[in-house]
């Protein structure tokens, strides 16, 4: 899935498919992300929103989060990680991409009367991207969705959905191992 192959095609792949996968991604790399990473090296506001762009275009609307968004922001990670890049880099692209993915979730046309749906995640594990690609999928699908702040409090979540009369309420959790309070906080939510 970090190689931008989505999840849904590369589900049901037997382990050997998969391996050939990871390794044609190493040999060649993603020119769409090579391409985003350079211009964040740069810090460039404009040359990042162009590569997005480029990206939406190339890919579409909800391959571009699998395929582009997820494999984007793990491959900063891992260059934060090994000191190629810094923490600023990091900051830079989660507020170039909340700026971008914001504008491509409010684009969505939705019916007035499609079933609404809360999307928010547990405090200290935000991913705001995951949760704008979630609304953008959400939104392609029908759904009118209602994005809170990550980290709301599961009882202020709860209210949205009453308030709103909300048939699903996505919380999201990143990182299971970290998680211990998000997983009660999850099932108070329930």
């Amino acid at each position: 899935q970090t190689a931008g192959h989505p999840i849904g095609a590369i589900a049901s792949l037997p382990l050997e498919d998969i391996m050939s996968l990871v390794g044609e991604q190493e040999r060649s790399g993603s020119p769409l992300i090579k391409d985003a990473l350079s211009a964040l090296k740069a810090l460039d506001p404009e040359r990042m929103d162009h590569e997005f762009e480029r990206a939406l275009k190339v890919l579409g609307r909800l391959e571009l989060i699998d395929g582009y968004v997820f494999p984007f922001i793990s491959g900063i990670h891992t260059a934060v990680g090994n000191g190629t890049l810094r923490s600023a880099h990091l900051s830079f692209a989660q507020t170039r991409l909340r700026e971008f993915l914001s504008l491509l979730a409010s684009s969505v046309a939705v019916s007035e009367d499609a079933p609404r749906l809360v999307l928010s995640s547990a405090f200290g594990l935000e991913h705001e991207p995951g949760l704008l690609g979630s609304a953008i999928h959400a939104a392609a699908a029908g759904w009118r969705t209602i994005r809170l702040s990550p980290g709301t409090p599961v009882e202020e979540l709860a209210f949205a959905a009453a308030e709103n009369k909300a048939r699903a309420v996505v919380y999201s959790i990143i990182g299971l191992n970290q998680a211990s309070g998000a997983i009660a906080e999850a099932i108070m939510l329930r």
